[in-house]
């Protein structure tokens, strides 16, 4: 009984890792997963990238693009002075690496050869803000989560409620029959 309640905290375990999320979508709860992007820019640029961070930006949703519009702002660390360093990461570094990485279809690459961007002082460090196009999708480990949570609330009433008359075997016939349904029904 208690295998669908763990399965429930996985699936949220999965949220926080960017793990196995669901088709693109364009309704409002669609979640944009840029954790690839932030680890890959922080990873590789190490000491010169302190973080990124992304904002949404106003657009309007009744237009036919499956993307998003996303502010990204790529903080440097503040041993990073020189702001041609910043222009060069802005002119070839990361227009490069938006093309050459995938991130699972969640980020998009930039049209076109260059990418425009704003360089800002804030804080004492040097930001780079850009715009980049992300694919909303659904957030289906909150929906298995969910439907574990159920499941789980289903076996315990079944296993109190009928304790005297269930047949060996049945509570596990039913969470893996709940289960299976479950993540057929949401993948």
């Amino acid at each position: 009984i208690v295998t669908a309640l763990a399965g429930s905290f996985i699936r949220l375990g999965n949220l926080m890792n960017s793990e196995i999320y669901g088709n693109p979508t364009q309704s409002n709860y669609g979640f944009v997963f840029t954790r690839d992007l932030t680890q890959l820019l922080t990873d590789k640029y190490k000491g010169t990238i302190q973080d990124v961070s992304f904002e949404k930006i106003q657009y309007n949703p009744n237009t036919s693009r499956q993307s998003v519009p996303l502010q990204m702002n790529v903080h440097f660390t503040r041993k990073v002075k020189d702001e041609n360093i910043v222009k060069q990461f802005g002119n070839v570094l990361l227009p490069n690496d938006l093309r050459q990485y995938d991130f699972d279809g969640n980020i998009l690459p930039p049209a076109g050869d260059s990418l425009e961007y704003l360089i800002k002082l804030k804080n004492k460090n040097l930001v780079l803000t850009t715009r980049v196009d992300a694919i909303p999708r659904h957030p289906s480990q909150i929906y298995e989560s969910l439907s574990y949570l159920l499941i789980f609330i289903i076996l315990v009433l079944l296993y109190f409620l009928l304790q005297k008359r269930l047949q060996e075997g049945f509570i596990l016939g039913m969470f893996l029959l709940l289960v299976f349904l479950a993540r057929f029904l949401i993948e």
